[in-house]
């Protein structure tokens, strides 16, 4: 007798299973369509699963509103606020990680290659990394929220010290 193997499910297939569960959870009467759940998945895509798992499961025991969750609460449970820059500081991780996996670094991009700098030394030491690495990840896009923040003072202090040397015209 030939013994069955198991077979690992794949990404796609877990995710699916996560949105099933949401739904069942949050709204039984109303099925959840295959866009909708591609369209999570994309969202959700740069996070790895089992991170997605573990806030899926967070969301349906801390949820309070009957609906089905939002991606911003995924994102919030996957460490992701709704801040403009915490979202460009993912866009630019995941371009740092496409980048370090095809071995086509540094980047055009002199944002990304000061962030990486920043971060973790260089981009050797960089790809070096794991990139599902949470701790990395949140590192360097806190590194990128600290280089707005910068950026965005230096901005501020040049208009307010054209307006003072506008108002002593």
């Amino acid at each position: 007798m030939k013994r069955e193997e198991k077979k690992t499910p794949t990404r796609s297939e877990r995710f699916a299973v996560v949105m099933a569960m949401l739904q069942e959870t949050f709204c039984p009467e109303k099925p959840i369509s295959s866009r909708k759940v591609r369209f999570y998945e994309k969202i959700l895509e740069p996070f790895c699963i089992e991170d997605i798992e573990d806030a899926a499961e967070k969301i349906a025991f801390t949820k309070r509103i009957h609906a089905f969750p939002l991606p911003a609460d995924f994102l919030a449970y996957l460490g992701i606020d709704e801040n403009k820059h915490d979202l460009e500081g993912l866009e630019l991780w995941n371009e740092a990680c496409r980048l370090a996996f095809n071995s086509s670094y540094p980047s055009e991009n002199e944002t990304l290659n000061r962030a990486i700098e920043i971060a973790f030394g260089s981009w050797r030491d960089f790809g070096e990394t794991d990139p599902n690495n949470t701790f990395d990840r949140h590192h360097f896009i806190g590194v990128y929220k600290m280089m707005m923040a910068e950026e965005q003072d230096k901005k501020r202090l040049t208009e307010d010290k054209g307006k003072l040397l506008e108002s002593k015209k």
